[in-house]
């Protein structure tokens, strides 16, 4: 077997177990109830499995654990109207991400906390079409600070995760 195909399969199996964890911290994140969050909102726990993939990888990988995220939680926690909510969201957030990314001086906290806000402007775009805009516009102040804070949670324990996992040259 050459050392080619045998990264190939390391990478695929490493994905794999990425893509278990990020399914699992949306797992817990559907069954647990935080007190101090307002009712719909999420800390976004499985985001820090796409930017570990991000950062330990590449791009493709990040995207290919985001939709994998996307795809097994919709299927299992979502409704038609979460699940539009969550791709537009998703959408937006790796968007974000990637550009920032591609910048390659941003931290992975700037990245997670733009990504973050970015997603609940892009689950905000999905609602405006089912409730009244006016109503959304007095909740954008909220959702800003509210992924503003989460992003930095999941920011800075994706970077101790991403600090003390196997050998990475791209630690940020």
């Amino acid at each position: 077997m050459t050392r080619k195909r045998c990264m190939d399969t390391w990478h695929i199996v490493m994905l794999g177990m990425i893509t278990t964890v990020a399914f699992g911290l949306s797992f817990l994140e559907s069954v647990i109830t935080l007190p101090f969050l307002i009712p719909g909102m999420k800390l976004g726990l499985a985001n820090i499995a796409v930017l570990y993939a991000l950062f330990a990888f590449d791009v493709r990988s990040a995207v290919l654990i985001a939709l994998a995220k996307l795809i097994l939680s919709s299927i299992l926690f979502g409704n038609p109207v979460s699940v539009m909510c969550s791709v537009a969201g998703t959408f937006f957030a790796l968007i974000v991400s990637i550009l920032l990314y591609r910048m390659n001086q941003v931290r992975v906290v700037l990245i997670s906390t733009c990504a973050a806000v970015a997603h609940n402007i892009g689950q905000l775009v999905i609602i405006s079409f089912v409730i009244d805009m006016n109503l959304i516009m007095g909740y954008m102040p909220v959702l800003i600070v509210e992924g503003c804070v989460a992003g930095i949670l999941i920011g800075c324990v994706a970077r101790f995760v991403l600090n003390y996992s196997f050998d990475n040259e791209k630690r940020r």
